[in-house]
């Protein structure tokens, strides 16, 4: 999920809510468009990369954001954000790698991004 219309779908596809690893490169698109579907579908909302900020902002900018609904935690890389996922999940939660951004932040590409994230979760 590389821009805001797949992490729309993506969210939308569980029947509960998820928590969500998001970031990466800006390539300029508006960020704003998932926000309601992150206040709808996210407990918890990771962030890293390049475009933390950017989400984030939009997300406090929402006028129905509670932070008592969805919970923003910031990291520097993708290893510390599965870690933030793996020390904030209970049993039976979902975390899901929605970046709504591509990878060249931290990765040569999106395939070099999905493994790593594959290798860090496989880890624990």
């Amino acid at each position: 999920a590389t821009s805001p219309s797949r992490v729309i779908s993506g969210v939308r596809a569980f029947n509960q809510k998820i928590i969500a690893i998001q970031g990466g490169s800006d390539k300029g698109n508006d960020l704003s468009v998932m926000v309601p579907d992150l206040l709808s579908h996210v407990k918890i909302l990771i962030l890293n990369g390049a475009t933390a900020d950017k989400i984030e902002q939009a997300v406090l900018a929402a006028p129905d954001y509670d932070p008592d609904q969805l919970q923003i935690i910031k990291v520097k890389d993708l290893a510390q954000a599965v870690e933030a996922a793996r020390k904030a999940a209970q049993p039976g939660d979902i975390v899901s790698l929605c970046p709504a951004c591509p990878a060249f932040d931290q990765f040569k590409t999106f395939e070099y991004r999905g493994r790593e994230f594959k290798r860090l979760v496989n880890a624990f």
